[in-house]
């Protein structure tokens, strides 16, 4: 209950900047409603309802306390991004298909164990949300991701030599380790006594260079059957000393002579050998390029939203909203002046 409950307000928190647009008022209504506009982007506008909306959702999601002043500008500037969004997603024509909605959902709640959309419901309510709250802002989401891909994380630059000097610093993460399968006879020195267990171990040694089948001899004196004797594959380093010393220098096929350890002796098969490589890097290329694309997206996407502020109609109408924008600008402007 707790994990679902923590779930749906991330959900809240994430996606209540994406709140339904709202229609052009229509010519011939009621002069009170035009009163109540406090912005309009492009022909979409921003009542006072919708702002008092978002304020009460960022409430309700954000774990950080924050002023009256401080909720009413980032509820404004999601409603903002909101319209802004919308308009973009409009002009590329992008429709959002009710069965990417309905798999998202689907996924929610899988990964939070709800059995039936009653339940799903339920939950939701107790939050004083709905299923069509989540769709709504679901295909905003959508419509947001589609923009920011397209005109924003597509356009970004990265060159040959980015590309190459990332490869560079971080060459281990396009490494394949080397490893090994290893099957084992052991016999155990816990119920024998150390010179029969060595001389049992020698002379089963004799008997797989003379043509016993190292499967058979696991089957026929082993003190551990368990999957024929089959351990798995080992990087270097997972092994006891002892076996590793010996295994690593083997071939796939290579049988090894008897080792001693400390809970008996064991000779060991190498059954399956891979080399230690290095993944070329126009095998990696295009991954390095979506990394390294990522890395940027967070200010190239505030770039592009001033760009988009200053490409669309947008007017704030509300005089406190306005001067806590102006003040908001003027403060992020000071501080690009101080990094410069």
């Amino acid at each position: 209950m707790k994990k679902v409950t923590s779930f749906i307000l991330f959900i809240s928190m994430v996606l209540l900047l994406l709140i339904n647009i709202n229609p052009v008022f229509a010519q011939g209504q009621e002069e009170k409603d035009v009163e109540h506009i406090i912005a309009k982007i492009n022909n979409v506008v921003i009542t006072s309802s919708d702002l008092d909306t978002a304020i009460e959702e960022f409430k309700k999601s954000s774990r950080t306390p924050m002023s009256d002043k401080e909720l009413k500008m980032k509820a404004y500037e999601g409603l903002m991004l909101s319209r802004l969004v919308t308009s973009i997603s409009d002009l590329l024509q992008y429709k959002v298909d009710d069965e990417a909605i309905n798999n998202r959902i689907e996924q929610i709640k899988k990964e939070n164990g709800i059995e039936s959309d009653e339940m799903f419901s339920e939950m939701l309510k107790k939050e004083g949300l709905s299923i069509q709250w989540l769709k709504e802002r679901l295909e905003q989401s959508f419509r947001y991701q589609v923009v920011i891909t397209r005109n924003v994380l597509a356009t970004i630059k990265i060159t040959d030599e980015e590309i190459k000097d990332y490869y560079n610093r971080n060459i281990r993460d396009f490494s394949e380790p080397g490893n090994i399968r290893i099957s084992q006879v052991f016999i155990s020195t816990s119920d024998r006594s150390e010179e029969d267990a060595k001389n049992l171990a020698n002379e089963i040694s004799a008997k797989i260079k003379g043509g016993l089948g190292f499967t058979e001899a696991v089957r026929l004196y082993s003190d551990d059957k368990t999957n024929d004797g089959d351990l798995g594959f080992f990087a270097e380093g997972e092994l006891i000393k002892e076996l590793s010393d010996s295994a690593f220098k083997m071939n796939a096929g290579d049988v090894s002579e008897v080792i001693k350890t400390d809970n008996g002796y064991h000779i060991i098969q190498v059954t399956e050998k891979k080399i230690a490589k290095t993944i070329p890097l126009k095998d990696v290329r295009a991954q390095i390029v979506d990394k390294l694309r990522f890395q940027r997206l967070p200010e190239a996407e505030k770039e592009y939203i001033k760009t988009l502020q200053k490409e669309f109609y947008v007017e704030i109408l509300d005089p406190e909203l306005k001067a806590l924008y102006e003040e908001q600008e003027k403060k992020e402007g000071d501080n690009e002046s101080k990094q410069q």
